[in-house]
């Protein structure tokens, strides 16, 4: 997918969260009116859902419709999903009869001031995903033996961990793959930390780490870890790196990786949680939750 808003830290990043939720593997996100350099991306990326977010409910207009229509233009033939600004939807639905593009028209992701309303969004990607992305090949096969929805593994991760929340409460699901690991948490949040946020989380938050994968991107853990340190625990490090294989086989082989594993979990869950900062102004020291954006 590709996400376009207006404000990077706030309709941009709104409509993000939901395509995250979503299970969506986001490969450009954009804040103010798209540039050509934007549009070029767009067309070199050849996304498969293109999200456009942009505006509060009856704020700004403009931002989003002119790239509702920049997009209309390309002619992409994928679908486009509008969740900005509810007062534009006559305009933008007008722009895509006339290009004779796939539009879908949701809630806006950032309906007011500090206020994220991502569910629908979420809801509408995932569904755009069954209709026209498992078109691909060998997917009716899939459709034969499944009777629910189709939907991205991220995006059913996430479902899972919503349905558990309801069982057991607040958690956290990670999920560390050959290339990625990704966090999922599902939970309000503590008084304590809500108190010092500086924007608003979803309840349902999904976060990717590209970099931290113990397959396609182990070297980058053993870069972070340092190659000194692990020949502290394992001495042939070098050996279980170069012979690295998709589904390790040996027990040692597996401790490596379980090793790998670790890092990369704790990594990617501090990069999740964000980290608490301090700021000085006329009344002193405060603390600031910073979240990842």
């Amino acid at each position: 997918m590709t996400v376009h808003g207006l404000v990077f830290d706030m309709t941009a990043r709104a409509a993000r969260e939901a395509a995250l939720g979503a299970g969506a593997i986001i490969k450009l996100v954009t804040a103010g009116k798209l540039r050509r350099s934007d549009l070029n991306k767009i067309k070199e990326i050849k996304p498969n859902i293109i999200l456009v977010a942009g505006g509060l409910d009856y704020g700004e207009r403009d931002t989003a419709l002119n790239n509702a229509e920049e997009i209309a233009k390309l002619k992409l033939d994928v679908p486009v999903i509008y969740a900005g600004n509810i007062e534009n939807h006559e305009d933008v639905k007008i722009i895509f009869e006339e290009y004779g593009q796939k539009l879908y028209i949701v809630e806006n992701v950032y309906p007011r001031i500090d206020e994220l309303n991502v569910e629908p969004t979420r809801k509408v990607i995932q569904s755009v995903f069954e209709e026209h992305i498992t078109g691909a090949p060998g997917m009716h096969k899939v459709r034969q033996m499944v009777k629910g929805p189709i939907i991205p593994t991220p995006g059913a991760v996430m479902e899972c961990a919503i349905m558990l929340k309801d069982e057991i409460g607040d958690l956290m699901v990670l999920d560390v793959g050959g290339a990625t690991t990704d966090v999922h948490s599902v939970t309000e949040g503590s008084d304590e930390i809500q108190r010092i946020m500086i924007s608003p989380e979803p309840v349902a938050k999904r976060t990717v780490e590209g970099d931290l994968g113990v397959y396609v991107n182990l070297p980058h853990i053993v870069e972070k870890i340092g190659i000194e340190n692990v020949k502290k625990v394992f001495k042939d490090a070098d050996d279980l790196i170069a012979n690295r294989k998709p589904i390790p086989k040996t027990e040692r082989e597996i401790k490596f990786i379980e090793y790998m594993t670790q890092e990369a979990v704790l990594t990617a869950v501090r990069r999740h949680v964000g980290s608490i900062r301090y700021i000085y102004g006329p009344s002193g020291k405060k603390q600031l939750q910073r979240v990842k954006t």
